[in-house]
This record gives structure tokens, C-alpha cells and sequence, in this order.
């Protein structure tokens, strides 16, 4: 038997999925972007996130790797922004980004 957490409880399920989306919002990604890149549908991922379908755990580990966050943070952190300080000073440069010159 494998462990899914589509095992868990609904309330455990909607906990994990408000997190989920917090982390998604905070690394700046869009449903279809996470999900892409994660392997599975902006469909599936949003009933996730809503806590409306329990995370099967290979999808929970690539969701984690491309959020880079790890399972301990995802479930016990209340959300990013209680790191300290805002989202945005977290956030990874992205490609596009102007760089700012010294």
C-alpha cells in the first residue's frame, strides 16, 4: 500500500492545499506554470489546492521539489511569509528581472 496522501483527513487535505497555494503564490508561480512543470493539470492541481482531492504523494514530492520546500515547511510552516519579512524579499530572481547595478 502506498502512502497518498489522499489518505489523509478532508480538513488535513484543505490544510495541505491552502499551504500548497500560499507556497505557489509566494514563489511567483501561476496554477498552469506549477503544474506543467510538476507533471499534471492546472485542473487537478486547483481541486488540490482547494482541498478538494487528496495529493497523491508522487505529485506531492514533485510539487515540493519545483517549490523547492520541503515536506516539514509545506505542512508545519502556516505559511511563507512567516519566514520574516515580506514575499517578496524571498523571492528568487527571475531571468527577466533587470538587475540592479551598484
Amino acid at each position: 500500500m502506498s502512502a497518498a496522501s489522499g489518505d489523509f483527513s478532508p480538513d488535513f487535505s484543505r490544510m495541505l492545499g491552502c499551504n500548497l497555494r500560499d507556497w505557489r503564490r509566494f514563489r511567483g508561480l501561476a496554477v498552469d506554470d506549477l503544474a506543467q512543470r510538476a507533471g499534471t493539470t492546472s485542473e487537478i492541481l486547483s481541486s488540490y489546492e482547494a482541498g478538494d482531492t487528496g495529493i497523491d504523494s508522487n505529485v506531492l514530492f514533485e510539487l515540493l521539489s519545483v517549490l523547492d520546500v520541503s515536506l516539514h515547511e509545506l505542512i508545519t510552516s502556516p505559511g511563507p511569509a512567516d519566514r520574516g519579512g515580506s514575499a517578496i524579499t524571498h523571492m528568487r530572481p527571475t531571468e527577466d528581472k533587470p538587475t540592479s547595478e551598484a
